[in-house]
């Protein structure tokens, strides 16, 4: 691999069961090289993950549950922990003197409402790359708690709700009729239709956001905004889905196009709801790992909600590969990406 050139085939003669066999490889366009962290061109390093246990509770009965938050660094950067915080679903309560950092007994987080807010500056916790960080507290419910679902969401600063969970973490209580979370909460996801494509080839992505109202509240959208990859570029006239079918307003920062549609009037989403929002890009680009970032701004949130980069796309070197004895010829398209390969063209002559 280290010998090749792109544009000059390299031929070298095997032999295969006694027959002499020339075999020739084209590199067209160099495969990546090591592959970044999906932060390497995004504004966060740090990503936090909460889990809760029991996650199942009786209504009419008095009860405590543990709950774990995860901070995980996603960059390749050390990066340092300064505050970690947590949104309690409505009617749970913290647990005094309940917080475990590191396994260790840590001080009460300050509170306003349902938001908890641990102040862990004089932990001094510096994350490696691929480091994790964790804390454990309690929450309690009193026996008038009603049936429902409970959803519990965790964030870390610096990067605030750029961080965030999601409303991940959910007790549920009784035997409820839906499974909504109590109040306002919401998913968001991004994907993309193409998975994997050749370097240096025009194509064309399709990505879709898609929004799912999971509390019991009718959540009221403002605005959708999306960075596109390096050197993707929107295409004019490819808005379509549930929102709009109307061009995004573009702006160039930090070598990539953000896009923003802003909705007048705001579009409701209505409890159990889902709605996406479809758009398409072009690229001609070389090859490495592109990912992709969304989020949406709610009048009742106070935070915008993000995705974590993802919609990746695997952009792969492409080489070509013929092999003859004389009577007999194999061709193959190879496409070599930096964690796996695809044969997208085999003929046999």
């Amino acid at each position: 691999m280290q010998s090749l050139q792109p544009g000059v085939a390299d031929t070298y003669t095997l032999t295969v069961n006694g027959n002499d066999t020339t075999v020739s490889i084209l590199m067209l366009t160099q495969p990546p090289g090591d592959v970044p962290p999906p932060s390497a061109d995004s504004e966060r390093g740090l990503r936090t993950f909460v889990t809760v246990d029991p996650a199942i509770g009786d209504p009419g009965v008095a009860s405590t549950f543990t709950y774990t938050i995860r901070v995980e660094n996603w960059s390749d950067e050390p990066e340092d922990v300064n505050k970690i915080l947590n949104e309690l679903p409505p009617g749970f309560a913290y647990a005094t003197s309940s917080t475990l950092l590191a396994g260790s007994p840590f001080s009460d987080p300050a509170s306003n409402g349902k938001r908890l807010t641990w102040n862990v500056v004089s932990a001094a916790i510096t994350l490696p790359p691929q480091g994790v960080a964790t804390l454990v507290f309690q929450a309690s419910v009193d026996a008038t708690i009603a049936e429902g679902h409970y959803c519990d969401e965790a964030s870390v600063m610096p990067g605030g709700m750029k961080t965030s969970s999601g409303k991940t973490a959910i007790v549920i209580i009784g035997s409820p009729s839906n499974g909504l979370c109590q109040g306002e909460a919401i998913v968001m996801s991004k994907t993309l239709d193409t998975p994997i494509a050749p370097a240096s080839t025009p194509t064309t992505y399709t990505y879709t956001v898609t929004l799912e109202n999971i509390g019991t509240d009718t959540l009221r959208v403002d605005k959708i905004i999306d960075r596109l990859p390096k050197n993707f570029t929107y295409v004019a006239g490819s808005t379509n889905g549930d929102f709009t079918a109307v061009d995004p307003a573009i702006t160039t920062s930090q070598g990539r196009d953000r896009l923003d549609w802003n909705f007048q009037p705001k579009i409701d989403l209505l409890p159990g709801q889902t709605m996406i929002h479809v758009f398409q890009a072009d690229a001609d680009v070389a090859s490495g790992d592109y990912w992709n970032e969304a989020w949406v701004e709610i009048i009742e949130f106070p935070d915008s909600i993000y995705t974590w980069p993802t919609a990746r796309v695997e952009v792969m070197g492409v080489f070509e590969i013929t092999a003859t004895d004389g009577k007999r010829s194999i061709f193959a398209e190879v496409w070599l990406g930096a964690s796996s390969h695809v044969i997208s063209k085999l003929n046999f002559n």
